[in-house]
């Protein structure tokens, strides 16, 4: 019998016992694998519980009351302290404080008639005064501001600040007192 040479036609043509490996498939054959229509299906994930199973909202609760509660006994023990110190420091303590703030505050150019209007208002303090309606202990000196806000002041040191604002906006003396 003869021997007969095999060709193995893998699609290279070449022959010998290694060519089988060589041989590639084409791309349109792993693509009819796959369905015609290809739909990707989503789902959401479930809710996640209000209050979470491991105990993360009895320890927050925790925090969040011991943070309030420092907080307002800071604030009563603040409280209690300035009500405490508040009549404790002289009144010259107090004028010396004032004095430099309220030079500032009159700083700047002063009205035409600031003399004139600072006389009325001190007239209508002391008017105040002689009525038993203000401490008369304590000296008090009227200033006059000459800006359009409507508002008064008073601070430490005896010192009351009228704006121009407020006086254009009262109808009386009364009104203003």
């Amino acid at each position: 019998m003869g021997t007969s040479t095999t060709k193995a036609h893998v699609g290279t043509g070449e022959t010998g016992p290694n060519n089988l490996h060589l041989a590639r498939k084409p791309v349109h054959a792993f693509r009819s694998r796959q369905p015609k229509e290809f739909v990707m299906r989503y789902t959401n994930p479930p809710p996640a519980p209000l209050i979470p199973p491991s105990g993360e909202f009895k320890t927050s609760l925790r925090l969040v009351t011991t943070v309030l509660t420092f907080a307002a006994l800071l604030v009563l023990f603040i409280g209690g302290i300035a009500t405490w110190l508040a009549p404790k420091p002289p009144f010259s303590v107090e004028k010396t404080l004032a004095g430099e703030w309220a030079t500032s505050l009159l700083g700047g150019n002063p009205a035409v008639d600031q003399e004139e209007i600072e006389t009325a208002l001190q007239t209508l303090v002391d008017s105040l005064r002689g009525e038993g309606r203000v401490v008369t202990e304590i000296p008090i000196q009227a200033h006059y501001l000459d800006k359009p806000t409507i508002n008064a002041m008073a601070t430490l040191g005896g010192h009351i600040f009228v704006y121009r604002g407020i006086i254009e906006h009262c109808d009386s003396e009364d009104a203003l007192a």
